[in-house]
C-alpha cells in the first residue's frame, strides 16, 4: 500500500506455499513482479489510487529499497474522504498465504494507522489493525499482515482492502 491527514500506507507482497508437482514449495511474490510458477499478477484497484513506489516522485512515503523485497513496493493513500477502500486481489493454488507490508510509525502528518480486513473466496479470514506509536518518519518493515496454514491446496483468491476510519469512530 503515502499518506497524509486521515491516510493510511498498504505497502505489500505475499509470499506463499504452492503446489507444484505434489510437492509443497515456498514461492514467493513480489508486488510488482507475476507469480514465477503461474504468471499472475497481484491486482490493485481502484488502479489510479496506487503508485508503483519505486516510480512515484509525489508520495509522501519514502521508504529504504533495501528492506523492501525485490527493492518494489506498490504505495497507496486512503483516506475516509476518499471514493472507497483500496484493493488488493491475488489469485494463487497453494496450502499456505502470508502477507507482508511496510507500516509507518508516524501517528501524525503520515498517519501509519493501519486497519485491513482479508477474505479469501468472499470469506472474511482476517483482520489487521494497528494503532502507530508515534515515530515520526519511520517504518516498520515486512510486518506480517495475514498469514494462514491450514488451506485447501486449491485454487483461490486472496483479497485485502483498508476499513474506514469512520467506522471505528477513530478520528486523527
Amino acid at each position: 500500500m503515502a499518506m497524509t491527514y486521515l491516510a493510511r500506507s498498504i505497502l505489500c507482497f505475499f509470499p506463499l506455499l504452492a503446489i507444484v508437482e505434489a510437492v509443497l514449495k515456498n514461492v514467493t511474490v513480489d508486488d510488482s513482479l507475476p507469480d514465477p510458477l503461474t504468471g499472475q499478477l497481484i491486482t490493485y484497484l481502484p488502479a489510479d489510487r496506487w503508485n508503483v513506489g519505486v516510480e512515484c516522485s509525489d508520495c509522501t512515503a519514502v521508504l529504504d529499497r533495501q528492506f523492501m523485497y525485490d527493492k518494489t513496493w506498490h504505495d497507496g493513500t486512503y483516506s475516509a474522504d476518499a471514493s472507497g477502500p483500496l484493493n488488493a486481489a491475488f489469485k494463487f493454488n497453494g496450502t499456505a498465504i502470508y502477507a507482508f507490508c511496510a507500516i509507518s510509525l508516524s501517528n501524525t502528518e503520515l498517519s501509519g494507522y493501519s486497519n485491513m480486513t482479508f477474505y479469501i473466496d468472499a470469506e472474511l479470514v482476517g483482520r489487521f489493525e494497528r494503532i502507530p506509536p508515534g515515530v515520526q518518519g519511520s517504518y516498520q518493515y515486512n510486518v506480517s499482515v495475514y498469514s494462514t496454514t491450514s488451506l485447501p491446496p486449491e485454487s483461490m483468491n486472496l483479497y485485502f482492502k483498508t476499513v474506514s476510519l469512520d467506522i471505528l469512530g477513530i478520528t486523527h
